[in-house]
């Protein structure tokens, strides 16, 4: 597995990813329905609520191509999950996610061998 350095080459003000609004939700239903097979729905949108600086998406030609969200934890903040179609999207969507955290740790767990680098195709 590749490590990435989401700033590299990549500013936040050219970034493809935009921070998730309601609107954006039954989209990210229903890709993380088809990555996940299961309905997370009440927890996603408990995510978007509680960390809405980590709830990211990507949008390309009008359809969505990755989302992110995070939470607050007691040590660390967690990132994830992390959803993109391909590995531009979720370098768009971590830079951003990233950005301007002050420094706090993060925690993003790890990719399933299903879904290496939390990329899908």
């Amino acid at each position: 597995m590749e490590a990435i350095d989401p700033a590299a080459e990549l500013s936040v003000a050219n970034n493809l990813a935009r921070p998730m609004i309601h609107k954006d939700v039954p989209d990210v239903l229903k890709l993380d329905r088809e990555v996940f097979d299961a309905d997370r729905r009440i927890v996603l949108e408990w995510m978007l609520e509680e960390a809405p600086e980590y709830a990211w998406v990507a949008y390309r030609n009008g359809r969505l191509s990755g989302y992110t969200f995070g939470r607050h934890g007691f040590a660390f903040e967690h990132i994830g999950p992390v959803v993109a179609e391909d590995l531009e999207s979720a370098r768009h969507l971590l830079t951003v996610c990233l950005a301007n955290r002050g420094g706090s740790a993060h925690y993003s767990g790890r990719a399933t061998p299903r879904f290496r680098l939390a990329v899908v195709a």
